[in-house]
């Protein structure tokens, strides 16, 4: 028995049975669900397409969801003036000035580190 797990990524263009039965029949034997993207209805509906695909196919399929995290997004930060750094965050974070962005710019910024 074959121990590694052929995994393959669903979305909506691969939800309908009969290109789950493809997937499986050319080797998945595991599925991925990226929780980033869609509803949890969708999700568990894909889910339940998927194990249905496998046991008519007779094939064992591991599940495997990928949660989203945190989606911490900053880019340059501009600050009212040179000696303001107030920064509120919801959770606890360090901040951390970029010396080097710094010297590429004229305007004084500040880089955000969440630790």
């Amino acid at each position: 028995m074959r121990r590694a797990k052929i995994l393959a990524t669903l979305g909506p263009a691969s939800r309908e049975p009969a290109i789950l039965e493809a997937l499986l029949s050319a080797g998945a034997n595991a599925v991925r669900i990226n929780m980033s993207h869609g509803q949890p209805e969708e999700h568990a509906e894909t889910i339940r397409r998927a194990r249905a695909a496998a046991q008519r196919l007779r094939r064992p399929l591991s599940v495997l969801v990928d949660l989203s995290g945190p989606k911490i997004r900053t880019g340059m930060l501009r600050a009212a003036s040179p000696s303001s750094s107030t920064m509120v965050c919801p959770s606890r974070s360090r901040r951390a000035p970029s010396s080097a962005t710094r010297a590429r710019s004229r305007r004084t910024t500040r880089g955000l580190r969440v630790t």
